[in-house]
């Protein structure tokens, strides 16, 4: 096989190949980053599809570099299926390992807030208690006679 006047073997095949698997790499990187910013701060569902098409844009960019930078332009399915294999090897190992940290991370935090949520409500409840308490007690009258239902 010929390319830019360049002879490619099957060897070179096979080491692009096994190069593009590296690929996975980055991209289990980026799909933690997005993973890690979803499970810290939820949001809305048109935000999460946004952020997928910015993933597999970047995702796809990134094969596009890889074959201008080391495959001579020449885009082989191959490439992609490397970077795929790559990802999924990523997210068996590291990115499993990721998940269940993130998940500790978020109960710690999940925890925390709640913890601060009740100091804060005892705080406002102590301080609302206080200035709600003095207003009443101004209007309040030792008179412990009924007014209505008098006999006689």
């Amino acid at each position: 096989m010929e390319l830019q006047g360049h002879t490619v073997t099957v060897a070179v095949q096979i080491s692009r190949f096994l190069c593009s698997i590296l690929l996975g790499l980055p991209a289990g990187l980026l799909l933690d980053c997005f993973r890690t910013l979803r499970a810290i701060l939820p949001h809305h569902a048109l935000l999460v599809f946004l952020e997928d098409t910015v993933y597999v844009f970047l995702c796809v960019f990134m094969v596009q570099c890889y074959v201008w930078m080391y495959a001579g332009g020449a885009f082989r399915w191959q490439y992609a299926a490397g970077a795929c294999i790559g990802l999924a090897v990523y997210l068996i190992t590291v990115g499993a390992v990721w998940m269940r940290m993130l998940s500790r991370i978020r109960k710690a935090v999940r925890n925390l807030s709640g913890m601060l949520c009740r100091c804060g409500r005892r705080l406002f409840h102590g301080i609302a208690e206080k200035i709600f308490a003095k207003k009443s007690k101004k209007h309040l009258t030792d008179d412990r006679v009924s007014v209505y239902n008098k006999s006689g």
